[in-house]
């Protein structure tokens, strides 16, 4: 059985605080390194976006062909 969805999430979340503090580094360091993946998953997101926007056109020009 997988998980829900929202245990997922909040042990994603401990292991990233887990992580942080583990790191030992100052703040002023790991707030532009999050910046930075921040703005690699607002890319990924939109990769995604637009991968699946194509799928469905695609899915629903074949299904008015058919």
């Amino acid at each position: 059985m997988n998980k829900p969805i929202t245990l997922q999430v909040e042990e994603f979340k401990q292991k990233i605080v887990q992580l942080i503090n583990n790191s030992k580094l100052p703040a002023f360091i790991i707030r532009p390194i999050i910046i930075d993946i921040n703005n690699q998953l607002v890319q990924l997101e939109q990769a995604q976006y637009e991968a699946d926007l194509k799928e469905y056109k695609e899915k629903e020009e074949k299904d008015v062909q058919d």
